[in-house]
């Protein structure tokens, strides 16, 4: 049978306890748990993880990326079937309408009385969208049309 000075015998873990994961000791105090906590080195975020240079360069590119206008043009599969057609037309004149993508996707479901998670599977699987700069010259080439915020490092 264990007694009370047997499971406290080292005087590190009398004063707090010990973090099976890390092996940690730490106070029962919660102010002295706080300050230690506080002090000990933490990762970095994620956003800070690609460096400087990484940094930098997507803050300049994602500043000037708004005023570059930009069409989307979107094409339906050649195998889409009439009622598909229709749902994206709808889609559509919703968002023609003022509606945002969300709401006219919603809309447009509740109508042909289908789920909006079933439209958002159809559009993903018939409707294929590029992006084009209005800014770029039509003879430019389709890599130099890439708005992906690292096209240009990749």
């Amino acid at each position: 049978m264990l007694t009370h000075e047997g499971v406290y015998s080292n005087s590190a873990v009398a004063d707090g306890w010990t973090d099976p994961g890390t092996a940690h000791a730490y106070p029962f105090a919660f102010e002295a748990y706080r300050r230690l906590r506080e002090a000990e080195e933490k990762p970095l975020p994620r956003h800070q993880l690609l460096g400087c240079e990484v940094d930098r360069h997507v803050w300049r590119v994602w500043r000037a990326r708004p005023n570059a206008r930009v069409d989307v043009l979107l094409t339906l599969r050649h195998d889409a079937s009439p009622r598909i057609r229709r749902i994206v037309a709808a889609i559509l004149a919703a968002i023609r309408r003022g509606h945002s993508p969300d709401d006219a996707i919603r809309l447009t479901a509740k109508r042909f009385g289908l789920r909006s998670a079933r439209v958002r599977t159809c559009l993903a699987t018939h409707v294929n969208f590029d992006l084009r700069r209005e800014d770029l010259a039509p003879w430019a080439t389709a890599a130099a049309t890439s708005l992906h915020p690292l096209g240009d490092w990749l």
